[in-house]
């Protein structure tokens, strides 16, 4: 209770993400991506409350430094329980490996049969993709997502019209822009702003608009700056070095 309300939504989303063992991979962009794809939080931020409060702590001293989730065996009783393989020993007392099952309504029944076969098996999530099997390949994918997000949100941030724009029919126009269209439309966009309002427009079309009209190529290329005519030949650093030499010469003959 003395947790963020975001907090605790984030210690309960990192349970359906562990291991059995009460292992979970340390990535607060897929924990974000998983957790809470539409939501701005920092779950950098949240990771380090629970941390604070003991719910959750990391394993520095593993190579990939992976977190692990106070009590987390204690309140878990699966028949045929995976492991990450990394939980070191002198952590079993942390995840209530050693403590005393709380007592279930359903300890007398019989075990529910193993639906999918033998081990070897794999189950139909694991056959499309999805398990821990294929965690890896998911998490870069998500992750890509997550930088496409945090890449579109840098930049409507600073859009004009961003505060009553529909950032999720934005970012849809930005997902279908290939990454030179989204270089180009990040570069160009103060330009299209300023060429607008130069026009004696007041009000700018929204983000959706601009990238899925891909209205920066309507950006006039403006041409360099002359200098202004003075009538006089300006000299280059040699003639200018030449006359002063000449006029010391001329001085110290007089």
């Amino acid at each position: 209770m003395s947790l963020s309300a975001y907090a605790r939504l984030l210690l309960m989303g990192i349970w359906t993400e562990a291991f059995d063992d009460g292992v979970f991979e340390w990535k607060p962009l897929t924990l974000k991506a998983r957790i809470f794809p539409v939501d701005a939080v920092d779950v950098n931020e949240l990771l380090l409350e629970l941390v604070e409060h003991g719910l959750v702590a990391r394993l520095d001293a593993h190579p990939k430094r992976p977190g692990v989730i106070r009590n987390f065996q204690r309140y878990q009783r699966p028949k045929k329980p995976n492991s990450s393989g990394m939980l070191p020993d002198d952590w079993l007392d942390f995840v209530g490996a050693k403590a005393v099952p709380e007592p279930s309504e359903d300890d007398g029944l019989e075990a529910v049969p193993n639906q999918f076969g033998t081990v070897s098996e794999k189950s139909p999530q694991m056959e499309d993709g999805g398990g821990r099997g294929n965690s890896s390949l998911r998490s870069e994918s998500i992750e890509k997502k997550e930088r496409e997000r945090a890449d579109f949100d840098s930049w409507i941030s600073s859009w004009p019209s961003q505060a009553s724009d529909d950032h999720e029919d934005a970012f849809r126009s930005w997902q279908q822009l290939s990454d030179e269209d989204r270089a180009a439309a990040k570069r160009l966009s103060s330009a299209y702003v300023e060429q607008a309002k130069g026009g004696g427009r007041t009000v700018i079309c929204s983000a959706a608009k601009y990238l899925r009209q891909r209205m920066w190529k309507r950006v006039q290329s403006k041409p360099p700056d002359k200098p202004p005519k003075t009538g006089k030949k300006i000299p280059t650093r040699e003639e200018y070095l030449a006359a002063e030499l000449r006029r010391s010469e001329r001085s110290f003959q007089r």
